[in-house]
């Protein structure tokens, strides 16, 4: 016979057992159990046998924990009175999760910087995160028996430390740790695959294998995709992209009208700001059929017709998973997903290669206007601040000095497969296409001026660029939206001016701050500090030139919105 069921757990009337019953039972046990392990757990972190300094991030791509971990290993073996601690949060959650810390001042001693306001604009961030200057004019110790040993700090890093550095506070306020770039991925052998087949069926227009030199090589490319997706696969796609086309635009800006911004930087002072080009737009001397500007959303057009109709409708995730799958041919992404990218590759059997976007040679479409390829910028990405709330501050900035060493950050990138930041760091294999190219220009002509103006052309210029609608309507659009009286390129100037008035008030405070140190404290003042600000608060003259500027080009005085 069987062991009797307990009563309670056995319906009486059918001699079945009572789910629900057993279900409560587990529930109750399986919630007894996680209780003890989270009083456990607690317990543990709450006391811990000795300080703990916290380190928060949001990077989640392949590797870069594990870097992370390689150089705190390395830092508790020359610091065993110390624990750290990683804690990587999702990049979704990471706002709201920071947000939270910061005003309750449970923050982690070590921050990423970026996605929340509060890490982001100059009020969180004077607020919640200590100034670094005093520190980076010396010399980094870690760096010890190289000849960055007797350097400044900040000048150690390829970028100077701009990263960190926040133009309205005068000051640093974050320590970068890598360099990031976007680049073109491609499936090697799919690749030779389809131009294989295509050059056998069209022995006229012939589609080189490998990286392209040109745009018009690139798109014979594409077309063999195209060709090869119709006879052998159909899931088969030229390009996909994890951030739409926007990056890809931005890399024909200077290619196009770089020699074209020169004639309206009216301040001469190297760059043609978006403002500049809304006064040449509105003085009548450049519009959208102004041939270099006109080229820009044509060669883009030409890029999204490789993509998949409505192609701004796929994420990141989605975009990586059909290039991993042997399902696109190209992919735009940023060498944050390179290791990722090329693992899964490799264990789908491909190889991938890397190149940039490249500009039309001669002869192609639109090649009359290319005047030189797009440049980039050295600044440096990863950056890490001190919350004021840390009881471990000078551990905390000795951990940054020590991630930002030269052996350290070369470690950290060769791990995470990031560039390097710090000068002499040697990059690894698969990072070395992403090594930013300084060579070419980086002026550009953009019509993109306000957060209304661009939300409201970027909202058309997707419709154009997804074939779902013409140039001409997309040119009406914008028209109307940078003309608007109310929500155009006038408010967008005001807005400028309300800003500016804005940095001024804090600039102000910044020299009251130095001038009261200097009297309680002769000598102790960051003087160059104080002159920046100083030199700031003159040049901007609390808005006035935008006034000025105002009523020279638009004929009256600018409205107060």
């Amino acid at each position: 016979m069987s062991e009797p069921t307990p009563r309670d757990a056995r319906d009486e009337s059918t001699g079945r057992f009572n789910g629900n019953v057993v279900g409560i039972v587990f529930l109750i046990v399986a919630f007894s159990v996680s209780l003890v392990i989270s009083v456990k757990n607690t317990m543990s972190v709450e006391r811990p046998t000795k300080p703990v300094l916290r380190i928060a991030h949001w990077q989640l791509e392949a590797g870069y924990r594990d870097a992370m971990q390689a150089v705190i290993d390395d830092y508790k073996k020359l610091h065993p009175e110390i624990d750290v601690v990683q804690m990587p949060v999702t990049e979704i959650l990471y706002k709201q999760w920071i947000n939270t810390q910061l005003i309750s001042g449970t923050a982690p001693d070590i921050c990423e910087m970026g996605q929340s306001d509060l890490l982001s604009k100059d009020q969180g961030t004077v607020r919640y995160f200590l100034p670094l200057s005093g520190e980076i004019s010396k010399p980094n110790p870690y760096n010890k028996g190289t000849d960055l040993e007797n350097t400044p700090w900040k000048e150690t890093l390829l970028d100077g430390m701009r990263g960190g550095f926040r133009e309205g506070l005068q000051d640093y306020y974050g320590v970068s740790t890598t360099l990031v770039s976007q680049r073109l991925f491609y499936n090697k052998q799919l690749l030779k695959t389809a131009v294989d087949f295509y050059n056998s069926t069209n022995p006229k227009t012939k589609a080189v294998h490998g990286a392209p030199d040109t745009f018009g090589q690139w798109m014979t490319q594409c077309q063999a995709l195209k060709a090869y997706a119709a006879a052998k696969n159909p899931a088969v796609l030229p390009l996909v992209s994890c951030y739409g086309v926007w990056g890809i635009q931005a890399k024909f800006e200077p290619a196009y009208t770089a020699e074209l911004a020169n004639d309206y930087d009216f301040d001469l002072d190297g760059t043609t700001t978006d403002l500049e080009a809304y006064i040449a737009y509105r003085r009548g001397w450049i519009d959208l059929q102004t041939p270099q500007i006109k080229a820009v959303y044509e060669t883009t057009r030409t890029v999204g017709d490789q993509m998949q109709q409505g192609f701004s409708g796929m994420d990141r995730q989605t975009a990586q998973f059909r290039f991993v799958n042997g399902q696109a041919g190209f992919l735009w992404t940023g060498s944050w997903d390179a290791k990722g990218t090329d693992v899964q590759a490799k264990a789908k059997g491909f190889d991938i290669g890397i190149f940039p976007v490249p500009s039309p040679g001669p002869g192609e479409p639109n090649s009359q206007y290319v005047v030189g390829s797009a440049g980039e910028t050295i600044t440096g990405a990863g950056s890490y601040g001190i919350s004021k709330s840390s009881t471990q501050i000078d551990q905390a900035l000795d951990f940054l000095r020590f991630l930002s060493s030269r052996a350290e950050n070369e470690k950290f990138n060769m791990i995470a497969e990031w560039p390097p930041l710090t000068i002499g760091a040697k990059p690894s294999e698969l990072m070395k296409p992403f090594t930013p190219d300084l060579r070419g220009l980086n002026s550009r002509l953009s019509l993109s001026f306000g957060s209304r103006v661009t939300q409201t052309a970027q909202a058309q210029l997707l419709n154009y660029y997804q074939g779902d609608d013409t140039y001409a309507s997309f040119a009406k659009s914008f028209r109307q939206a940078i003309n608007d009286p109310d929500r155009g390129g006038d408010w967008a100037w005001w807005d400028l001016f309300d800003k500016r008035a804005s940095d001024e008030r804090n600039t102000e405070r910044i020299l009251a701050q130095a001038q009261t140190l200097e009297l309680l404290d002769p000598g102790s003042g960051d003087v160059k500090r104080y002159r920046r600000a100083l030199l700031q608060e003159v040049s901007k003259n609390n808005g006035q030139d935008y006034l000025y500027l105002f009523k020279k080009y638009r004929g009256f005085d600018m409205p107060m919105h």
